[in-house]
């Protein structure tokens, strides 16, 4: 077994996620890993070096409207995530279809918040400091255009009410760790 220095207590996956057209089938042709990590070294080797660590960097620049467009496919990046090995961030993926997802929004206005708040989702995720961290499969950034949508994935574990409960928890400490109002809760199966 390969040696990680400073081991976190999961394998996680960076994703990117292209402008969906007609020259991809599925959400899962609009998708692509960029990297994985289990330990803090790794880490840190990508969020130093990948500009996925700074959504400015991959997202239209909703002053100037300039996109980002990757080369291979001639696409815009619409969205990133970080994702528990082997769980894809698409909902039809067997892992999030009965989940659920907390999410919010900023605004334009907010864009200079955008890295502060992504850094603090995936700190919080691959550190396992928010309650029911095993039940977090991912987080996600989304390029709205108009906004920025940030979402926490979460699987189902089978009791609805303590499901139901866990989210709360979650939504509630997502609030006071980065400080915004309006959390809201979707289930995935209902999308």
């Amino acid at each position: 077994m390969e040696q990680h220095s400073y081991p976190l207590q999961r394998k996680w996956v960076i994703w990117e996620m292209w402008n969906q057209s007609k020259e991809f089938g599925s959400s899962l042709d609009s998708m692509g890993e960029v990297g994985e990590f289990q330990g803090l070294h790794e880490f840190w080797q990508h969020w130093n070096y990948l500009p996925h660590a700074n959504p400015l960097m991959l997202f239209e620049n909703p002053e100037t409207k300039v996109k980002i467009i990757i080369e291979s496919i001639n696409q815009s990046i619409e969205a990133i995530g970080i994702f528990q090995d082997k769980i894809k961030p698409f909902w039809d993926d067997p892992n999030n279809k009965s989940g659920s997802s907390i999410y919010f929004e900023i605004g334009v206005g907010e864009i200079h918040r955008l890295k502060d708040i992504w850094d603090k989702l995936v700190f919080s995720l691959i550190g396992e400091t928010l309650p029911y961290s095993e039940d977090i499969v991912g987080v996600r950034i989304v390029d709205k255009k108009c906004s920025y949508k940030y979402e926490v994935w979460c699987k189902f574990d089978g009791n609805a009410n303590r499901f139901v409960n866990k989210a709360l928890q979650i939504k509630d400490e997502i609030k006071e760790l980065l400080g915004v109002v309006n959390i809201q809760i979707a289930s995935h199966s209902s999308s």
